[in-house]
């Protein structure tokens, strides 16, 4: 396996690592307020001591994690190929979440939900089924919820990280 992959690995990780805490909480809904500090300084925390030497040397500073982050939250929700119409939403991975640099883990998964708060209760849900690899389909068959409302949810994932207006 080349070093790229296990570098974009570890940040899906990451990011599933930050969002498990709130994805899988039944009280959490994301309308409600999360500690986001306290649900990702201990993720950041075990992930920078799990860093080899060498991977401390090159990501030794937080907006480097960021930036890689936000690639992958693009990269899962602007290239899906089964998803549905996607125009005006290109195949690179934006980063708009980084729109004025997070400082922190917990100012970056605060932005992130902020993001998707207003889409839908299930969009953070869908996101992580996304960096999974799982596809619209298996993702309505594991909500239960219909294929048409899975992709309308993406659409307006999409247009919300691309920073356009939500559903109207």
């Amino acid at each position: 396996m080349n070093t790229a992959n296990q570098s974009e690995e570890k940040i899906e990780a990451l990011l599933l690592d930050l969002i498990a805490p709130i994805r899988y909480s039944d009280d959490t809904l994301l309308h409600f307020e999360i500690d986001t500090r306290a649900v990702a300084d201990p993720v950041w925390e075990n992930f920078v001591n799990a860093l080899t030497p060498k991977e401390v040397a090159e990501w030794r500073d937080w907006p480097k994690i960021e930036s890689m982050l936000s690639a992958i939250v693009g990269q899962a929700l602007l290239n899906q190929t089964d998803s549905a119409d996607t125009s005006g939403a290109d195949n690179e991975s934006e980063q708009t979440i980084s729109e004025g640099a997070a400082q922190s883990p917990a100012a970056w998964l605060d932005r992130l939900l902020n993001k998707m708060r207003d889409i839908d209760h299930r969009a953070l849900e869908i996101l992580a089924l996304y960096v999974e690899g799982y596809a619209d389909r298996d993702i309505s068959e594991q909500l239960e919820t219909g294929l048409r409302c899975i992709k309308q949810i993406t659409r307006d994932m999409q247009l919300t990280w691309k920073g356009e207006a939500s559903r109207t």
